[in-house]
């Protein structure tokens, strides 16, 4: 040995034939007698001028003895040839030194006030362990052992309970659910050995400490009168966040506690306390362990000052003219609460319009029913206000609710406008209630005496209306009583005060069809024969006082003229301030003192226009977008008026087919074509007008196309004639050739009758058509699809007297009126 060091060993050995020894091997055991292990191996050349072979040996542990052997590899040669080894052995020790640093402190087991640890017993190094020494430290935080914070304080604990050997240790006397550090050392003969590094553990947790300070705080500035600001300073949770905090007051009488707060605040507006009263209050603190003790008991006095607002209030029942209603009591803020005032306005008002209300009720209870002046089907705001000793509370929540609606009240001033042979012309006014509900109609109730009684229903916007199919001429013997109804949604209404009606004078016959006399470009002057009197059969009928005209647009066709004038008894008028270029319809009302006549035939004519209407229209049939054989797209076109610059197109379609005139508009534009996407089984036809700053154009010449289905499956040898009574009209035809015909459908004048089967005949009588020309169609269906209309058949109907029709004309006497004949094109 050399020297010795507490992890060192420095060791030599001197060959006994230097010259012989090529090299020597140091080995060392592991210090209790086990396994050798290589430390060194030195050539000759490494020897020190004395000739020896010198070796460090480290990684050792201190005071403890080692075994090493030096092996030495020769030169001499034995019989076999081997080279040969020589050894030798030496036992040393190392120095021994403080115990090695312990492990960190493990927990055992924890309560609320003490921490059990241990720890494992470190190395001696060559030396027994004579104790250890604890150190705690009280909310310690780092782990960093020798680097913890300069904040933390450690303090040496000892537990008599166990010796100075001992490897465990109980800490009592700790702060529940507090976190403690703790720390090791080992010491033996020769020294202390190092810290451990600290291990945090915390005592279970408990529940909190008591409030303290509990005490009034200056109230908000809302605060009311019957509230009181308390405080109080935070609970220590013990080792759990304090959750919330409970606060309790008794009832100002010495009563028991009842909790009037449960929450995190640290503060609290207590209300409802009565003045006079003195309350006492208490509060605790809660975590997730439980509730803490009580804090001391706070006692102090309410104030008093005018009651809170009061909420909206809720409807009981709604009546026609009444509302039942209640409310919650509101915070008497100190005062005990005398009474309630209930406000009404009329309609939903918001709260910014507190001048709109008035007072409807006064009492104490908190209900009531307002049955003065309100109406059926109305809203109604109502809103309430609390009364107290102090005063008036502010103007409470606004509700709003409906009374039930009703039948409607009786109209009012049913008179008679005009009166004729077979009809009467009624007036009255609309209802002063309509039990608050829209008007949906009136009921006219005629009552013939001995016969019974009918009723017709009319719109609700309908205040005058022609009530026929009576008997009044002066052979009539009939008497009727006529009063109206109104009607809405809740059900019918009173009846007005009836009338009765007698028989009287007639009313004219229809005058002619005006005919046009001259145009000008905003005027037409027009011209017509007066109604015929005297014929046989016919009621006498007083003298015409005039006449009524109606003129109407023809793009703007609806049944009745916007324009009504009366004119004298001359048989002429002269319709001013009309648009240039525009067709009017023109139909004529005689007018006696028994009333009005039936309107007579139509006339249309046309203002004189100064543009050209588009000329040279055509079409042309091309594929839609998709290209698909079912999608066909027809380009319209048309060529734009000469002399002029500026202008805007209107394009009508018809759909109808032959004979049809239900043009509607589909194209508004500049540009001098549209495109029409057509559908199978239709005909077509369009017409264009062109518009500027001066005027409209006329018309153009219609033009038809068509991508209608196969006219295969139409009847044939359709005709049409008058019975011999001249009144009943008779619709013939035959089956379709090749097809089985399943049913039919007749139209006239292009209204669709009823779908007829094939074994009702193939004959179709109208006796109730009015006089002058009327279009017959028939169409079959065939394999469950409906054919094509067949050609019009046209048939005129003779005012008196007057001969059939076989769809060609009409033959009359010299003395009957001539009636206009409609053919074919």
């Amino acid at each position: 040995l050399i020297s010795a060091g507490g992890d060192r060993l420095t060791v030599s050995w001197r060959p006994t034939f230097p010259d012989r020894t090529e090299s020597c091997r140091f080995v060392c055991d592991a210090g209790n007698g086990g396994h050798y292990r290589n430390v060194r191996t030195l050539g000759k050349e490494l020897r020190s001028e004395e000739g020896e072979y010198r070796c460090d040996i480290s990684g050792l542990a201190p005071g403890r003895e080692y075994r090493v052997l030096a092996i030495a590899r020769t030169t001499f040669k034995p019989c076999h040839g081997a080279l040969t080894m020589f050894d030798t052995k030496g036992v040393f020790a190392t120095i021994a030194s403080p115990p090695e640093r312990p492990a960190p402190p493990v927990l055992s087991s924890r309560t609320r006030t003490a921490l059990k640890i241990r720890w494992v017993a470190p190395s001696g190094c060559g030396r027994d362990i004579t104790g250890y020494e604890v150190q705690v430290c009280k909310g310690a935080t780092s782990t960093a052992g020798e680097d913890a914070t300069a904040d933390e304080v450690w303090e040496a604990i000892t537990d008599a309970a166990e010796s100075k050997t001992s490897v465990r240790l109980q800490a009592k006397k700790l702060t529940p659910g507090e976190v403690y550090g703790f720390r090791v050392r080992a010491t033996n003969e020769v020294g202390w050995s190092v810290w451990s590094e600290p291990a945090l553990y915390s005592t279970a947790a408990s529940v909190p400490s008591a409030p303290t300070a509990l005490s009034v705080a200056p109230p908000p500035g809302d605060a009311v009168g019957g509230q009181l600001c308390v405080k109080w300073e935070a609970a220590v949770g013990n080792g759990d966040p304090v959750s919330a905090y409970i606060l309790e007051q008794d009832d100002g009488a010495g009563g028991s506690y009842t909790v009037i707060y449960n929450g995190p605040e640290e503060s609290f507006l207590v209300s409802g306390l009565m003045a006079g009263r003195t309350y006492k209050l208490r509060v605790k603190a809660c975590n997730s362990e439980g509730q803490g003790q009580y804090s001391t008991v706070l006692e102090a006095s309410g104030k008093s000052s005018p009651p809170a607002k009061c909420e909206a209030p809720t409807l009981v029942r709604a009546k026609s003219h009444a509302l039942s209603l209640r409310w919650a009591e509101p915070d008497c803020r100190g005062s005990e609460i005398k009474g309630y005032r209930v406000m009404l306005s009329e309609g939903k008002v918001g709260a910014d319009t507190p001048n709109l209300f008035s007072k409807v009720w006064n009492g104490a209870e908190r209900a009531c029913e307002i049955a003065t002046g309100l109406l059926p089907g109305r809203k109604y705001s109502v809103r309430v206000v609390a009364l107290n000793a102090v005063g008036d509370s502010a103007p409470g929540g606004i509700a709003t609710f409906e009374t039930e609606p009703e039948v409607p009240a009786p109209p009012q001033s049913l008179v008679v406008v005009n009166k004729g042979m077979a009809s009467v012309r009624l007036r009255w006014r609309a209802p002063e209630g309509g039990g608050g509900r829209p008007l949906m109609g009136y009921r006219i109730e005629v009552e013939e005496a001995g016969q019974g009684s009918r009723a017709i229903n009319v719109g609700p916007t309908v205040l005058e209306h022609e009530v026929t199919d009576l008997q009044l001429d002066r052979m009539a013997t009939a008497i009727y009583t006529v009063r109206v109804r109104a009607i809405n949604k809740v059900g019918i209404g009173a009846p007005c005060d009836m009338i009765r009606l007698s028989p009287t004078l007639a009313v004219p016959c229809p005058p002619s069809a005006p005919r046009l006399h001259s145009a000008k470009p905003t005027a037409l002057s027009v011209v017509w024969d007066p109604p015929k009197q005297g014929l046989p059969g016919m009621a006498l009928q007083a003298p015409v006082e005039g006449y009524r005209i109606e003129v109407v647009e023809e793009a703007g066709y609806s049944g009745d003229g916007v324009v009504m004038v009366y004119k004298s008894d001359e048989c002429r008028a002269d319709l001013p301030n009309l648009r240039p270029g525009v067709s009017y319809r023109v139909r004529v009302q005689a007018k006696n003192k028994s009333g009005l006549s039936e309107r007579s035939a139509v006339g249309v004519f046309r203002t004189e226009s100064p543009i050209q209407a588009p000329s040279r229209l055509q079409t042309t049939l091309v594929p839609g977008v998709d290209g698909g054989p079912e999608l066909l797209v027809a380009l319209c076109t048309w060529e734009r008026p000469e002399g002029q610059q500026t202008m805007t197109y209107h394009v009508e379609v018809d759909e109808g087919g032959e004979g049809s005139a239900d043009f509607y508009e589909v194209y508004v534009g500049k540009e001098a074509q549209y495109s029409l996407t057509l559908h199978p089984g239709r005909s077509y036809k369009f017409r264009v007008r062109a518009e500027t700053a001066a005027g409209s154009s006329a018309w153009s010449v219609i033009k038809g196309f068509s991508r209608s289905i196969s006219s295969h499956g139409c009847p044939e040898n359709v005709a049409a004639r008058l019975l011999d009574d001249n009144r009943t009209a008779v619709f013939t035809w035959q089956p379709p050739t090749g097809v089985v015909a399943t049913a039919y459908q007749v139209r006239v004048d292009l209204q669709e009758g009823k779908k007829r089967r094939d074994d009702e005949g193939f004959e179709y009588l109208r006796a109730d058509l009015p006089e002058g020309s009327h279009r017959f169609q028939v169409r079959s269906m065939v394999n469950g699809k409906w054919s094509e209309w067949c050609r019009e058949v046209h048939l005129s109907i003779p005012s008196y007297g007057g001969g059939g029709s076989n769809g060609m004309g009409s033959q009359h006497s010299r003395d009957a009126p001539i009636l206009p004949v409609f053919f074919e094109r």
